[in-house]
């Protein structure tokens, strides 16, 4: 490993009839994707009489898909049932759809009309007992084919052309995902921070004792005490060291026998 993210295996997922487009227009976009380093998967990529639940799984490792609709897209329950999945992967923020019409107006595909209605019609009576199916089948059509996305009738340009403009555009939405992943990343990574820091920070108080103060009362202007072995002045008078108190005064009297001296007091004098 060189140390470098590599991409996700199958980047783009490539939706289409088969039979009718993968040995023409399909095989020559897979080649101009591939030429650009675009991974991208189709389904003959996948083995014969697998489940279709494999090529969900291939849907859902995507991060781009192509729905290539075509005159014979709805002669496949498999199309439409990966078209089914597609949505619901775009319905979450998942996958981007890229609608992509191959000689086929998007009123046929929208409004099921011309021969992609009338294939459509075909599955509907084929599969008339699964009316939910084909409910979720119809509506999907219409919410892809409402999407832009790109239209060949090979008249106004090439196939060769076309194709290098579908390759555009997948290279846009390529760099569109990268940067919001990016984006994401540097903010989960602000996050992470930010919570670590918080919590290095909440640390215990630390509950510091007050020292004891010897206080000797006074009948003259002021008293004398002793803080923790500093000179604290009281009045007129300060003390000298620790538990020494300075001499009062000539005209200083002697406290009564009744007196209390050396009251301690838990906390600050004011």
């Amino acid at each position: 490993m060189d140390g470098k993210v590599q991409p996700p295996q199958h980047q783009v997922f490539i939706n289409f009839r088969g039979d009718e487009l993968r040995n023409n227009f399909i095989s020559h976009l897979v080649d101009a994707l591939k030429r650009y380093g675009i991974n991208i998967f189709t389904d003959k990529q996948e083995k014969k009489a697998e489940n279709i639940s494999n090529l969900f799984k291939r849907i859902e490792d995507s991060k781009i898909a192509l729905a290539v609709f075509s005159e014979r897209y709805t002669e496949s329950r498999w199309c439409l049932d990966e078209l089914v999945k597609m949505s619901e992967r775009a319905d979450l923020g998942k996958l981007k759809v890229l609608p992509i019409f191959y000689k086929v107006p998007t009123e046929s595909v929208k409004q099921l009309v011309g021969e992609f209605g009338d294939h459509f019609r075909r599955r509907e009576w084929e599969y008339r007992s699964e009316q939910q199916m084909i409910d979720r089948w119809k509506e999907v059509l219409a919410r892809v084919s409402g999407k832009i996305g790109l239209v060949f009738d090979d008249k106004s340009l090439s196939e060769s052309d076309f194709i290098g403009n579908i390759v555009t555009e997948v290279l846009i939405l390529l760099e569109d995902i990268t940067k919001n992943s990016q984006a994401v990343n540097k903010l989960q990574e602000r996050v992470e921070t930010s919570s670590s820091l918080n919590k290095n920070s909440k640390k215990p108080l630390k509950v510091v004792a007050q020292p004891k103060v010897a206080v000797q009362p006074s009948h003259d202007a002021g008293f004398t005490g002793v803080y923790d072995g500093f000179p604290v002045r009281y009045g007129n008078h300060e003390t000298k060291g620790r538990g020494e108190t300075s001499s009062m005064t000539n005209n200083t009297k002697k406290p009564s026998k009744s007196s209390k001296s050396n009251v301690e007091f838990n906390g600050w004098i004011s």
